[in-house]
């Protein structure tokens, strides 16, 4: 087990989140908790209050399923970088390489995989 320093630095969550976007694509160095979990606590709220307008938005206009996928698939790319980066920085802390921020990412798209192929589709024909 690494050492911990004797004075941990609390980040602020301001500070926590302009660091995640600022260190997209840096893949040394280590990550605070605060630096991995207010993005991912902020983060989650975006694609909650997005996700809620975009099923709202394809109810209303009757866009169907792909009007809801499409929007979170494109956030889900946004999100993509900084969070492989800020977890691979995470690893460091516990002592792991780079490659073991993959293995959350490729369960979670084999999940997500199986999500879309299995759904019930339902197809809407206008009269």
């Amino acid at each position: 087990m690494l050492n911990a320093p004797s004075e941990i630095k609390m980040v602020p969550w301001k500070e926590a989140y302009i660091s995640f976007w600022k260190k997209s694509f840096d893949w040394s160095g280590r990550a605070t908790r605060a630096e991995y979990w207010w993005p991912q606590l902020t983060n989650g709220l975006i694609g909650f209050v997005i996700g809620i307008i975009v099923a709202i938005n394809a109810i209303i206009n009757e866009l169907g399923d792909m009007g809801v996928i499409m929007p979170t698939f494109v956030l889900m790319l946004i999100f993509i970088a900084p969070n492989l980066s800020v977890m691979a920085r995470r690893f460091h802390d516990l002592g792991y390489g780079t490659k073991f921020a993959i293995i959350p990412l490729i369960i979670y798209d084999i999940l997500y995989i199986y999500y879309l192929f299995h759904q019930k589709t339902s197809i809407r024909v206008r009269a």
